[in-house]
């Protein structure tokens, strides 16, 4: 799906045009009432047609034989049936990817947390990412981006593109069918995304929990007197870089947070590279440096440990499910996960019981 904002000019387009997003809506299907089978679909491709050519130059760069992206399928169905299981909208999260990514990179988690019954709203940001394909065929490539001041001016855009995604989901509409519940809704995302995620909630009170993957803060956060009431979780690799700024925003979550690790990751372990790196044998062409860039941890433990945490996170929010605790039901699956810190008032269903 496409939408667009025509409250705003996009700050980063060559010539003046309204902000547009692309997005894509990941949801469980469920089962028909009759139980009669569902008649499959092809298998769907991991990245659409003009994406695929351009990180498929990126592979053949690396030694991958040409083709390499464009044989990658995903287990999802492109506008597959949905049969409700209740009459109650979906619960949503909505992810922002990471600085300069397109959501795609991350598919195998974002259909494994709606394989788990929720639905995911992935956003690509234009201009931010160094690749956009938009549903009409139409790519926009990403802006020319040199230092980290250049962080904080697409931070803005992202903050308002979430927004926009929300009030065109409470639309009905043919282009998205699926019942959502846009009132109540979660935001994670992985670097840039996480920063997003988190910081969103200053700005739109329907967000009501952010969880950062290995993300900076370069925002208000990082720079202004404010704090952020409802439940923040942070995950991040072991392996801190000088960058990691979370002690210095510590204090300004004051409600529900935990802060937890993941050993044997990279930044880039909280996103599908790991997976499709031991997929396409990545790993075995870039010796050594596979595992500097990626990390040791492998790709389907990685997934896990992401769709876990989200999911229980998710369950947190909106039902308080102490059966999603992070430490007695999904942190003791995982010897990876370390806890570092939590704060704020605990509540009945606390999964931070550490």
């Amino acid at each position: 799906m496409a939408f667009t904002d025509k409250t705003r000019l996009d700050d980063f387009a060559p010539t003046p045009q309204y902000r547009e997003v692309v997005v894509s809506l990941f949801y469980p299907m469920g089962i028909r009432k009759d139980k009669e089978k569902v008649q499959s679909q092809s298998a769907t491709n991991y990245l659409p047609y003009s994406t695929a050519r351009f990180y498929d130059a990126q592979l053949m760069a690396l030694g991958l034989p040409p083709g390499s992206a464009e044989r990658i399928f995903t287990h999802s169905q492109t506008n597959g049936p949905f049969f409700p299981t209740s009459r109650q909208p979906l619960p949503l999260l909505v992810f922002s990817p990471g600085y300069g990514a397109t959501f795609h990179l991350y598919t195998a988690m974002l259909q494994e947390i709606a394989r788990k019954g929720y639905a995911v709203a992935a956003i690509d940001h234009p201009y931010d990412a160094d690749f956009v394909e938009f549903p009409n065929g139409k790519t926009v490539r990403g802006a020319n981006r040199t230092t980290d001041h250049n962080l904080t001016e697409f931070l803005t855009p992202r903050l308002r593109d979430i927004s926009l995604v929300l009030n065109e989901l409470a639309r009905p509409a043919p282009s998205h069918p699926i019942p959502v519940n846009t009132h109540n809704v979660i935001a994670f995302g992985h670097s840039l995304g996480g920063d997003t995620a988190v910081e969103v909630m200053l700005h739109d009170s329907r967000v009501q929990g952010g969880l950062n993957f290995d993300g900076n803060f370069n925002g208000k956060l990082n720079s202004s007197d404010c704090a952020i009431s409802r439940p923040v979780l942070l995950i991040r690799t072991k392996a801190v870089s000088n960058k990691i700024n979370w002690n210095d925003v510590w204090e300004k979550f004051v409600g529900w947070k935990v802060e937890l690790t993941v050993s044997n990751t990279t930044h880039n372990s909280f996103s599908d590279l790991p997976l499709l790196a031991d997929a396409l044998g990545l790993r075995s062409v870039l010796h050594r440096m596979g595992n500097i860039t990626m990390g040791d941890l492998g790709g389907l433990k990685g997934l896990d440990i992401m769709s876990s945490y989200v999911t229980a996170f998710a369950n947190f929010i909106f039902v308080g499910d102490d059966r999603g605790s992070l430490k007695s039901k999904v942190g003791k699956s995982f010897a990876e996960v370390e806890f570092v810190r939590k704060g704020g008032p605990q509540r009945d269903a606390d999964i931070s019981s550490y």
